[in-house]
This record gives C-alpha cells, sequence and structure tokens, in this order.
C-alpha cells in the first residue's frame, strides 16, 4: 500500500463483486475463527484483526479496532479471551489464556450493508492517514480504473492453499 500514500486523497468504488459474505455451505457459526474470513471485493489485512497485549494493554493490529474494543477502559490483563456479535466489528476482550487472538472482523458496518465498501475505505483512510471515499461505480466510470497488483501470484496463493476456506473453487472455466 505503500504506492497509495503519493495520493492527496482516493475514492474507494465497489466493482461489482456481489457475492454474499460467507461461501456456499461455509458454517454461519464459524464467523469468529481465522479461517472463515468474510468474502469482499477489496479484502484489507486479510479480512483479520489481530489482538495482543503490550504492557498489559490490549491493542489491535491494525490499530483502526482499538476504539472498537470492550471494555472501553482497557484494562491490566495478563491473557486474554476475545469475542465478537455476528455482525458487528465490537469486540468483547475478557480475562483468559491467550496473549494473541486473530479473528475476521465483518466486512461491512451493517447486515445491509454489502455494496458500499465505507468501512474498507475507513481502515485505508486511517491506515494512510490520508482522505478516502467510498461509492459504486458504473461500467463506463471502469473504464478508466487502472489494475495494481500489490504481490506475486505464487506468494498470493501459497497461504490460500493452507487454509480450509478460501475463495477458490473447484469450476470449469
Amino acid at each position: 500500500m505503500g504506492f497509495l500514500k503519493n495520493f492527496k486523497n482516493i475514492s474507494l468504488q465497489a466493482n461489482g463483486f456481489f457475492a454474499k459474505k460467507l461461501g456456499s455451505g461455509w458454517s454461519w457459526n464459524d464467523y469468529q475463527a481465522s479461517y472463515m474470513v468474510e468474502r469482499n471485493s477489496f479484502p484489507m489485512y486479510g479480512n483479520l484483526v489481530r489482538f495482543y497485549l503490550r504492557d498489559r494493554l490490549v491493542k489491535s493490529s491494525p490499530a483502526f479496532f482499538e476504539k472498537t474494543i470492550s471494555p472501553s477502559d482497557n484494562q491490566s490483563l495478563k491473557g486474554m479471551t476475545v469475542n465478537r456479535a455476528r455482525d458487528s466489528n465490537k469486540f468483547l476482550v475478557t480475562s483468559g489464556e491467550a496473549r494473541s487472538v486473530t479473528m475476521p472482523f465483518s466486512t461491512s458496518e451493517s447486515p445491509f450493508e454489502e455494496w458500499v465498501p465505507s468501512l474498507q475505505a475507513k481502515l485505508l483512510a486511517d491506515t494512510l492517514k490520508i482522505p478516502v471515499t467510498a461509492g459504486l461505480c458504473n461500467v463506463k466510470q471502469a473504464e478508466n480504473f487502472k489494475k495494481f497488483y500489490s504481490q506475486h501470484t505464487d506468494s498470493l496463493l501459497k497461504p490460500m492453499m493452507h487454509r480450509s476456506d478460501n475463495f477458490l473453487q473447484n469450476k470449469p472455466y
């Protein structure tokens, strides 16, 4: 994402990826498992958030999610357990054993908002520290867009082959 820092502002446009958040056959109650990330058109941070303890306080990566941690007083902990509600990004941190927890975040800010990437725009703005807007694009606008590839195909596919629930499907073309 380093090349994006050169821009003064960014407009993030949904590109017509209107698939359901969960793939066919995915179990709805595994939404907190790190292998059950939601699908969307612009995955950021692998659609995962990592909570960890630093000086007995809960931190997150990306830091954007630190403001969604309950209890908000960020009590001093030796270990933690993290839970989140199914269709929200409110994370409940309680005392537990783990020093680090990785789990998916909900890719939309409400269960009804699947088409406009507003959460991704907020994440990108928080990461880059520049204004980012979100919206829907039409076919005419999409003709003017340029593709940017973030990494080589083999380094992209390798971790996907090791995770149990990914976006790859065995379909004839």
